[in-house]
């Protein structure tokens, strides 16, 4: 007999199933078959997917379970369907996000269900999912008591910081005077409390927290029009992610900064900026981009005379024009260069002088040159890119809990996600019966952590984390061991900073199986994005196996900065920290880190020069 294939095999289990299901023959045994062998097909082709969903909502109807039936069914039609089979006064935060994204899709309507959403929400005391429906229907003042109410509660610096935020941006957008120096007052309190929570994680060395604060900082600044809170929030990131050689973020940083700050006639803002951007890309060996910004450096001072030159300030504007001059000297701009030379004679009350200035102006060769851009305007920078609202989403996380339900319900009815994300979202709920996760069996816990673990996104990361603490607390027996190394195997595949901390928690975690899981998820955690806590660990006192696994990581990472931190290793620890640092970089080897290499020869001990010459040969053999 022939082996039957995997799609046949499916198609002969979704039969089964039609048949009972149209015979009336429904069990809890039908209906978990159908969730276990035919919805945890998550790639299978929209039109079967869809016939499936049918058949589980249908059977979750049957034997009373509302709730998962109209999960299923709005993943399967719609939020509208789902509503219809949902009862009324049960499951308000379902309902209330059953109505939300019903909205979405119908504008005319709209205020109506985010009003009744906002109400379900209300009374079930998620007070931050009501306050952002309120206000997403129009009524802000409801949004606001709300908010208020909160801030009268016992709640986290960082989440007290966004509640401010919040308010700020209520008073801020007000016509009214008063409401407006409340948005002030609530937009400086906001301020206070983030650059003190940024400070702190900075200090202990969480760079990662450290970046959500400043971020929200500048975003709350650009909402709120405060350019002291904008300057802070940028001025914050950079700082951390020149510290950490992050080129392409810092750059995307500055350019942002930049436009800003010319948008709000911060001309000597941008000229500062401008210079330490190109003094830090000149010390990553980019000596073209680093050109860019010293012309956009001269740029903004020929602005910043011009503004000096309007109020009558003509000294000032001398040494502004002389600091462009000094500027473009060093660059081929001389069409650029002659216009400031000119302008400098112009302001020269000496004949001499002004005669000086203008002999050198014509001394220089008129070459073709790029269209000089005028003084008055901004130059062309990158485009400003839309952020998310960290102050709502950061909330709604923490009035979630981490409940794999509540992160679950949100990714299934956000259209914006991928199916397959919204699939395995359903996955999340169907097996996740409400907020509580402690009282389910091994195996649903499980199938629940596989389910988070192959969603690929941040918000599944604090779901895991709670998951992986309540079993620690709950028992050291075989099962609970086995359940937290499977969380722990998961992480891998969710490259964020929270991830690698948890892998961390693990390290010490203990059971043996724990550990040494922790030990393989960490020397797979090799991304771009978790560089800076992956050098922190090693600059920690961890034992030696912590310390090879991070070496380990970094090997897998294609990005100079990881390179750097391998030769560190390499040059300054023994082995085996050593050799596996030596087979990192031969497996990351690559023409284009020569610079990196020559750079280590100049700074390596005596004692490791003769063996770092050796590794260089192996890695360059055309030479240097």
């Amino acid at each position: 007999m022939a082996a039957v294939s995997e799609p046949e095999e499916i198609q002969e289990k979704a039969q089964k199933a039609r048949r009972l299901v149209a015979a009336g023959q429904v069990t809890a045994q039908l209906l978990w078959y159908i969730v276990g062998e035919l919805l945890q097909e998550v790639d299978a082709k929209a039109s079967d997917y869809r016939e499936w969903l049918s058949l589980a909502s249908q059977c979750f109807a049957r034997l009373g379970n509302p709730r998962r039936a109209a999960l299923t069914l709005a993943l399967g039609v719609g939020p509208q369907a789902a509503l219809k089979i949902l009862p009324v006064d049960d499951f308000p935060r379902e309902r209330a996000y059953l109505l939300a994204a019903q909205a979405r899709g119908e504008p005319a309507q709209a205020k109506r269900l985010l009003h009744e959403a906002a109400q379900h929400c209300q009374s079930a005391g998620l007070l931050v999912s009501a306050a952002l429906f309120w206000l997403a229907a129009g009524e802000r003042h409801r949004a606001q008591e709300l908010w208020t109410r909160l801030l009268g509660q016992q709640v986290p610096l960082y989440e007290r910081s966004l509640l401010h935020a919040q308010l700020a941006l209520l008073g801020l957008s007000s016509e009214d005077g008063a409401a407006k120096g409340e948005g002030q007052r609530h937009a400086a309190l906001a301020g206070q409390l983030l650059e003190e929570v940024a400070d702190e994680h900075e200090t202990a060395g969480r760079r990662a927290q450290a970046l959500d604060c400043y971020r929200v900082l500048a975003q709350l600044g650009e909402r709120s029009g405060s350019f002291e809170n904008i300057a802070e929030g940028y001025l914050g990131m950079l700082r951390i992610c020149k510290g950490e050689r992050m080129v392409g973020e810092a750059v995307a940083l500055y350019d942002e900064l930049l436009r800003l700050a010319g948008r709000h006639g911060e001309h000597e803002l941008c000229a500062e900026q401008s210079r330490e951007a190109a003094q830090f890309l000149l010390r990553c060996g980019l000596p073209g981009p680093s050109r860019h910004y010293q012309k956009q450096a001269a740029l903004a001072l020929l602005r910043v005379a011009e503004a000096r030159t309007q109020v009558g300030a003509e000294r000032l504007a001398e040494n502004a024009l002389l600091s462009a001059a000094d500027t473009l000297s060093a660059l081929s701009e001389p069409e650029l260069l002659r216009e400031v030379l000119q302008k400098l004679a112009a302001h020269q009350s000496d004949p001499q002088q002004s005669a000086r200035f203008g002999r050198l102006a014509d001394q220089l060769t008129r070459e073709s040159a790029a269209p000089v851009a005028d003084p008055g305007q901004q130059p062309a920078l990158a485009e400003s890119r839309p952020l998310p609202e960290v102050w709502s989403l950061d909330l709604l996380e923490w009035e979630a809990a981490a409940s794999p339900a509540a992160v679950g319900l949100g990714l299934l009815l956000d259209p914006s996600r991928p199916e397959l994300t919204r699939r395995h979202a359903l996955l999340i709920l169907l097996y996740a019966d409400g907020d509580e996760t402690r009282m389910l069996s091994a195996e649903r816990r499980l199938t629940l952590v596989r389910s988070l673990g192959s969603q690929r996104v941040y918000e599944a990361v604090a779901p895991l984390a709670r998951m992986y603490r309540e079993s620690k607390a709950q028992s050291l027996g075989q099962g609970e061991s086995a359940l937290r190394a499977a969380i722990v195997d998961a992480l891998p595949k969710l490259p964020f900073p929270r991830s690698l901390q948890l892998v961390v928690e693990a390290l010490a975690d203990p059971s043996e199986l724990v550990r040494s899981q922790a030990h393989s998820a960490l020397s797979r955690l090799g991304h771009s994005e978790l560089l800076s806590t992956l050098g922190q660990l090693l600059s920690e006192p961890h034992e030696v196996a912590v310390k090879l696994a991070v070496v380990g990581a970094l090997g897998r990472i294609a990005d100079p900065r990881a390179v750097e931190r391998l030769l560190q290793v390499f040059c300054s620890h023994p082995d085996p920290l050593r050799r596996e640092a030596r087979r990192g970089l031969l497996a990351l080897r690559d023409k284009s880190l020569k610079p990196l290499y020559a750079r280590a020869l100049l700074t390596v001990p005596p004692e490791r020069a003769q063996d770092l010459h050796v590794l260089i040969a192996e890695l360059c053999p055309s030479g240097l």
